[in-house]
């Protein structure tokens, strides 16, 4: 449990600190996860518009560029679980995995942010009447997952204590 914490220790003029980390392959797997389950989440959406017609759970369908945008939270979600496959099961481009994930994450909050703020703004917090099955838009929960997968990617990977040695 002592190294999930946060912990200073200065002897003999050397710093060890250590704060919490993730290793390489849980971050690879709870990137995986996340991103996979963002993959089916908008793949549902995704066929259930292209298939039906209509946007799933009872609301409005948001278009940009003349195509819904569950389509690009497809795209986005299905290209963060291949970046995590890659990095799950190769150990070397975790680094450079987590940069992708960090820009193609911090681009899905900035898409998904708009459309909620676009659809909250234009119909209001709670109107019965129009309201969401899931109580708020899908892409709410899209936005939720972008945040989650932005979150791992800034977290800190270590397998062992940085040690710095401080200046005499």
């Amino acid at each position: 449990l002592h190294r999930y914490c946060f912990w200073l220790c200065i002897s003999r003029g050397t710093l060890i600190y250590n704060y919490m980390y993730m290793k390489s392959r849980n971050y690879s797997r709870l990137a995986l996860m996340f991103s996979l389950s963002g993959t089916l989440f908008a793949g549902y959406l995704s066929v259930y518009k292209m298939f039906s017609g209509v946007c799933a759970f009872n609301e409005s369908c948001p278009y940009v560029f003349g195509y819904p945008a569950c389509w690009y939270g497809f795209v986005l979600f299905a290209s963060m679980s291949i970046a995590s496959s890659i990095a799950l099961v190769q150990v070397s481009f975790v680094e450079k995995m987590r940069n992708f994930i960090r820009v193609v994450s911090l681009c899905g909050i900035a898409f998904a942010g708009y459309l909620v703020f676009i659809e909250i703004s234009g119909r209001g917090l709670v109107v019965p009447s129009s309201s969401p099955a899931l109580g708020f838009p899908t892409c709410v929960y899209g936005l939720v997952f972008y945040c989650i997968l932005f979150g791992i990617s800034l977290w800190p990977l270590r397998g062992r204590d940085t040690v710095y040695t401080l200046p005499k």
